[in-house]
């Protein structure tokens, strides 16, 4: 009976076969490596990324417990760099598609400039899929298997579990039900639980009677503050919305509102928006926090008079409308929002619940967002 390949390298290191296996050409997508000292087959498959079953594959007859210093292997072209020593507490994390320095940050809880601290060399802006980078804790334990309906959902910082089921319209209990053992006091960034797929649609719109029409909820809304801009009260709201429950409402959820707040709708030029007037606000306050001046809210605003400026009243201002409590800011070369945050006194978080569908990553100069008001 013959003994396959290697077991004949292994033992007759002088077969002539030897000179044929290292001439052999890899197969697609692998490339001639050199082994060095203190390679092992195991160290290999990490760094490259790779399974132990695929590395043997691509190198019939390799004996791995036999590799020599100079031998050549043929192994996957992408290489994923050396491997990093991690500081205590933190871990080894495979960069996949999609991932960025501040996502990661994010389903970490930890920051960018953490992560560029760990990771000394790292280019944040040319992450390689397969490239291994520090992280803090261990990795995520085993992911849950969720019933039907149901689907994995990542705990990012500040969430709690109140606050996933009134996003996906179910219930803490239920949330519980779904993921036995699951501590809902000490929910882990990155740690993966069942949610329901999708959260509700906005059901079916309501019918709203004369002079009002209909108003989307957006994140951060409240009847109350819903009530000031357009210059009714929360019972009123109520009333002509019945079985709307003030406190559980939805983005995405359709209610009856006026159809205006107070004076008719402005026209806005180009590059401007609707703004309510808030309690307190003056023209001076808004041109201060708008970039602008008083003069050219004067000038896009005809028949504003700035001394009787009134609660729910909408003027045009430039820029983004913002939600309560944040202002418009303009980003300028070399921000970030980890830098605007850090700059403001506040969080990430915080600008991004401001600003839904900003790309963190694709942020441009002269672009505007909105951010805590006052900081």
């Amino acid at each position: 009976m013959g003994y396959p390949y290697y077991h004949r390298r292994r033992y007759y290191p002088s077969d002539p076969w030897d000179d044929i296996y290292a001439a052999q050409a890899c197969p697609s997508g692998y490339t001639t490596y050199t082994i060095r000292a203190g390679d092992t087959f195991y160290r290999l498959a990490q760094r490259y990324q790779v399974g132990l079953e695929e590395l043997l594959a691509a190198n019939p007859g390799l004996d791995p417990d036999d590799l020599r210093v100079g031998q050549q292997i043929c192994v996957p072209e992408r290489d994923t760099g050396p491997m990093p020593q991690c500081p205590a507490g933190w871990t080894l994390y495979t960069i996949r598609s999609g991932d960025t320095l501040y996502r990661i940050a994010l389903d970490r809880g930890t920051t960018v400039r953490e992560l560029l601290d760990a990771n000394p060399g790292v280019d944040p802006n040319a992450l390689r899929v397969g490239q291994r980078i520090c992280v803090p804790g261990p990795m995520p334990g085993p992911e849950p298997r969720c019933p039907q309906g149901w689907t994995l959902y990542t705990i990012r910082s500040g969430d709690t579990l109140y606050r996933i089921a009134q996003e996906r319209g179910t219930t803490v209990a239920a949330l519980l039900r779904a993921n036995p053992g699951i501590d809902p006091n000490a929910l882990r960034v990155g740690q993966r639980i069942c949610v329901p797929a999708a959260a509700p649609g906005p059901g079916p719109e309501p019918q709203c009677p004369q002079g009002w029409t209909l108003y989307t909820i957006r994140s951060g809304d409240t009847l109350y503050r819903i009530a000031q801009e357009r210059g009714t009260t929360v019972a009123e709201l109520l009333r002509v919305n019945p079985g709307i429950d003030p406190n559980a409402l939805r983005v995405g959820q359709r209610i009856c509102v006026p159809a205006a707040g107070p004076g008719p709708m402005p026209q806005c030029p180009a590059g401007w928006t609707l703004y309510t007037i808030r309690s307190g606000d003056t023209l001076y306050r808004i041109a201060q926090e708008r970039g602008t001046t008083v003069r050219a809210l004067l000038d896009a605003n005809p028949g504003v008079d700035p001394n009787s400026l009134r609660v729910g009243q909408r003027i045009c201002v430039p820029g983004p409308e913002c939600p309560t409590g944040y202002v418009p800011r303009t980003i300028r070369a070399g921000d970030t929002l980890y830098s605007i945050a850090r700059e403001l006194g506040t969080t990430v978080d915080d600008i991004l619940d401001a600003n839904p569908g900003l790309d963190p990553d694709a942020l441009q100069v002269g672009q505007q967002i909105c951010v805590p008001r006052g900081r």
